[in-house]
């Protein structure tokens, strides 16, 4: 019967290092850090599609007939000129994408912290107060019983009062 109020009162990881806990192992605050990192990769690819492109080619060719083979190389550049107007908007709207998936992940990590500290304040006080009633109601239960026996051997009270206060102790005990 003691062993709950030994798990409640034992010692707790420091409230500071509930914020680490969760980051190590809450599913949602990692789903959120996956949505970041995809948000900030798909942000870079609509900034990369906006620029030009640079292009170097070299091709061979066999011709036919006894003639030579020939070698030609290109060298190219692609402007985004036609495709910059929806280019733009969509690097804008990605880098938009990004600040709320970061928002989001600040705003569940502050969110699961603040339940982890309330929890963590809830199991606190749960602790001290199962050790006030192992402290001072058990004892008191206890000694109610053992009155009210030695008063049924004197003869002033029934039974059932000694029922009664035996129930009342182990009640007390197992709250």
């Amino acid at each position: 019967l003691d062993a709950p109020a030994a798990m409640l009162t034992g010692p707790l990881p420091p409230a500071d290092s509930f914020p680490f806990l969760l980051r190590e192992r809450h599913p949602a605050l990692h789903a959120a850090a996956a949505g970041v990192t995809h948000a900030e990769r798909m942000a870079r690819v609509r900034d990369i599609a906006a620029r030009p492109d640079f292009v170097a080619s070299v091709q061979e060719g066999v011709r036919f007939g006894g003639r030579e083979p020939f070698l030609t190389a290109m060298v190219g550049v692609s402007i985004p000129l036609w495709q910059g107007r929806k280019q733009r908007p969509l690097a804008e709207a990605a880098a938009l994408a990004v600040e709320g998936a970061r928002t989001h992940l600040a705003d569940l990590e502050a969110r699961l912290g603040g339940d982890a500290l309330g929890l963590l304040a809830s199991w606190r006080a749960l602790g001290r107060r199962i050790e006030a009633l192992h402290r001072e109601v058990v004892p008191l239960a206890d000694a109610a019983g053992a009155s009210a026996l030695q008063q049924y051997r004197a003869g002033t009270v029934d039974l059932s009062t000694v029922l009664d206060a035996q129930d009342d102790a182990w009640r007390a005990r197992l709250q």
